[in-house]
């Protein structure tokens, strides 16, 4: 019944069968709305100059199921019948909607907000190496976010980067994804209830890095070594340390 109602060319309201004062507002644009709205009694003192019709607008229907909105509703419907305020709600809603908005966006745009917020604090110069390694996670995640990051997309980073012959990239895109986890909210990454240092520890492992000793290179092999490092996909300033270091 609720998904079947027709938006109009003004706003209307439709109740709730079975359940008092819940409507759902339909908007022109084909919106619809959970909204608790009704008329307190007389026999309630109320602030001198406060209206009587109260309405609190819950949210989109998609949000809730009939089990949530029951439960809601019947908070609100109390506190307004007997005169209470209900900024509490207000400000809950406000905090989960941010919650919920910070957890759908794209894991990289995360990394470039956080990336922006050390170049502002002068804490970085030009975050160059950031900037690489989201567009590594990138090419393997896409637009994931933190709700929809699962196992399986660490198992995709660690098979694309794998830790025998990247293990730089390997272990920079392991340690940039934690460090972005890490900069949510406390309450967000309690809410998203996932572990996902854990998922990235079980894909990669412990990291080891290479020593020097296994770092050299065979003369015989310096011409494909040039032509892959003038091939590489990285800061150029990496390639112009690296000939420095050959003259």
């Amino acid at each position: 019944q609720i998904y079947s109602l027709i938006p109009e060319q003004v706003e209307y309201k439709n109740p709730v069968e079975g359940i008092d004062c819940l409507y759902v507002k339909v908007s022109p644009n084909g919106v619809r709305r959970f909204v608790t709205s009704l008329t307190v009694s007389k026999r309630i003192a109320l602030p001198k100059g406060q209206s009587r019709q109260k309405s609190f607008t819950h949210g989109l229907v998609t949000q809730f199921s009939m089990t949530e909105i029951k439960q809601r509703h019947q908070e609100v419907y109390t506190r307004f019948k007997n005169g209470q305020d209900i900024r509490h709600l207000l400000a809950k809603d406000q905090a989960d909607q941010e919650r919920t908005s910070l957890l759908n966006r794209p894991i990289v745009e995360l990394s470039l907000d956080r990336l922006n917020r050390k170049l502002k604090r002068g804490e970085i110069t030009n975050g160059e190496n950031d900037r690489l390694y989201t567009k590594r996670i990138q090419e393997v995640i896409g637009d994931a976010s933190f709700q929809l990051f699962s196992q399986s997309h660490a198992d995709a980073l660690a098979k694309a980067y794998p830790t025998t012959d990247k293990w730089t990239t390997a272990d920079k895109v392991k340690k940039l994804i934690k460090k972005i986890y890490n900069d949510l909210p406390s309450d967000a990454r309690q809410a998203l209830q996932k572990d996902i240092p854990q998922y990235l520890e079980n894909a990669f492992g412990r990291i080891r890095q290479r020593k020097r000793s296994d770092q050299v290179i065979d003369p015989k092999d310096i011409g494909t070594m040039w032509v892959k490092m003038l091939e590489a996909d990285v800061n150029p300033i990496f390639k112009d340390a690296w000939v420095f270091m050959l003259l």
